[in-house]
């Protein structure tokens, strides 16, 4: 795929060639207000090379390794939903300068929090460290500590690290919404089959 990055100041505007997918599923500002709202959904379906396909579906697979079931679940199927629409907006509200957007990272940070406190399978201890290394790796990002500029050439486009801020803050929002619909109960729950489960 035939790709070109035009560079202005604080801003990048990413150039598809010939690309039938990014043309029509990426967030894209200049595609006008009428394409603006399934492209929040699709963007994040879309990438803009195979390596940076192969990059977000190995995230895919730890997030599956580490939580398999919430990640195949309606829970999970919502969740991933709502993260798509809240990086998308994100990036529209808050980055003018990215013009074209496509990928899944973002929605990928949010997925690792929900993952990582949706299982049972970790200690307490092993998921608060696990959530706190990924909140530092999206802070040294966001401060710059971390150069991403060999990423950027590996994926032959910008890494838009807000989004990853995005996903993470909306993993977070999930939790909070989740534990406010679905407050812990004091009751044993029942089963279908009528028994008590522990």
């Amino acid at each position: 795929m035939n790709k070109s990055c035009q560079l202005t100041g604080n801003s990048f505007k990413i150039l598809p060639m010939s690309s039938f997918f990014l043309d029509w599923f990426a967030l894209d500002r200049d595609a006008g207000i009428s394409n603006l709202i399934w492209r929040w959904l699709t963007a994040h379906i879309v990438h803009f090379s195979a390596v940076h396909f192969l990059l977000n579906l190995a995230g895919m697979l730890v997030i599956a390794a580490i939580n398999r079931a919430f990640l195949f679940s309606r829970q999970g199927a919502l969740s991933f939903i709502f993260l798509c629409l809240w990086v998308s907006a994100g990036i529209w509200l808050f980055n003018p300068e990215i013009v074209t957007y496509a990928g899944l990272s973002g929605v990928l940070h949010g997925l690792f929090i929900l993952a990582v406190v949706m299982t049972d399978r970790y200690s307490r201890t092993f998921q608060v460290l696990l959530l706190a290394l990924w909140a530092g790796k999206v802070l040294l990002e966001q401060s710059g500590f971390i150069d991403l500029s060999s990423r950027a050439e590996l994926l032959s486009v910008a890494v838009a690290i807000d989004a990853h801020l995005y996903g993470l803050a909306g993993g977070w929002g999930v939790l909070v919404l989740r534990g406010l619909l679905k407050p812990e109960r004091s009751y044993p729950e029942i089963s279908y089959s009528g028994k008590t489960v522990d």
